[in-house]
């Protein structure tokens, strides 16, 4: 799929916001196959067998809170909004998008207190991390959190393929916010997906 896209891109050079977009998407690909590849690494320095796979939704945002709880990181959960079943790829994207910041928030911030906030809005969907520990050490040139791996970077290609926006950073009031929000596509299913 990289290399498909690497091969339109170059084939864009006349097309700059095109360009930018499959190179975009190009990054992405290539991110993902690292995530996976650290995965597949992990398992094998566990020799642990593989746990049944879920597939990644917003759906089960409970469940991501939960194992994040039983990890010692003590987060609240708020849906507002009337909760709809989102397009298969937005979906995916704002729960890694989650999933990222509270990562971050375990590797770099102790166990501070934590509130994830979810908002189904008219024209858009709004995916907010909040912690009121520390934050991820900034970059000294560009002022952006680092993290080893692909990270924030991640974040923001996963958020901009659908021409959404992500503002992080420390807050004045202490600890750090992750707040990313995805337009709301033409069409959504109006059904309910998280029994709330």
């Amino acid at each position: 799929m990289t290399l498909q896209l690497g091969a339109l891109r170059r084939r864009l050079a006349d097309r700059p916001v095109e360009q930018e977009l499959v190179h975009g998407l190009e990054r992405l690909g290539r991110a993902t196959v690292e995530e996976m590849r650290g995965l597949v690494g992990i398992l094998r320095e566990r020799g642990a067998e593989p746990a049944p796979s879920r597939e990644p939704s917003l759906a089960r945002v409970d469940d991501l809170v939960a194992d994040v709880r039983a990890a010692g990181l003590p987060v609240s959960l708020e849906i507002s909004g009337d909760p709809v079943v989102l397009p298969t790829v937005l979906d995916i994207s704002a729960y890694h998008v989650l999933q990222e910041a509270l990562t971050n928030v375990l590797r770099h911030a102790g166990m501070p207190s934590t509130r994830v906030a979810i908002a189904f809005d008219s024209d858009a969907l709004t995916v907010h991390v909040v912690n009121e520990g520390g934050s991820p050490p900034l970059h000294p040139d560009t002022g952006d959190a680092r993290r080893a791996g692909h990270g924030l970077v991640g974040m923001r290609e996963r958020v901009a393929v659908f021409n959404g926006t992500l503002e992080v950073g420390p807050r004045t009031e202490g600890g750090f916010s992750v707040r990313a929000t995805f337009p709301r596509p033409r069409r959504w299913h109006d059904e309910a997906v998280l029994g709330r």
